[in-house]
């Protein structure tokens, strides 16, 4: 009977050890599922923020980037028109020259002097003298 009671005693005691593990490792669980709670209570609203504030940059660049294009778009017009402006200026430049090659220099030369002379006549006329 003896080792009957030896048995049981150490059954008791193997029991004893199994109940004091399974508390531990359930007090393990629960700290550590407190802690897993307490972290995603911290990290969630932080977490959060972060996307919205990535979010809002994420809008800004594109805003950003629209008014970029905008202004791209407005330069390549302004570059347009001025190569048009350009064009035209030298075409017309062109049409002065040939209308300055045009010109007999001779003939106007020969009517400036006509008109002096026409002037220097009428300069010594005396009408009421």
């Amino acid at each position: 009977m003896e080792k009957k009671t030896e048995e049981a005693e150490l059954l008791q005691k193997i029991m004893d050890a199994q109940q004091r593990s399974a508390r531990i490792t359930a007090i393990a669980v629960v700290v550590l599922v407190a802690a897993l709670v307490v972290s995603l209570m911290v990290l969630v609203p932080s977490f959060l923020n972060t996307m919205n504030e990535a979010h809002v940059t994420m809008e800004n660049t594109q805003e950003l980037i629209r008014r970029a294009n905008t202004s791209l778009e407005k330069l390549d017009s302004m570059a347009e028109n001025v190569d048009g402006i350009v064009r035209e200026g030298g075409e017309n430049m062109g049409r002065v020259i040939e209308v300055l090659d045009a010109i007999d220099l001779e003939a106007l030369s020969n009517s400036i002097r006509k008109f002096s002379q026409v002037i220097d006549s009428l300069s010594n006329f005396k009408l009421f003298g």
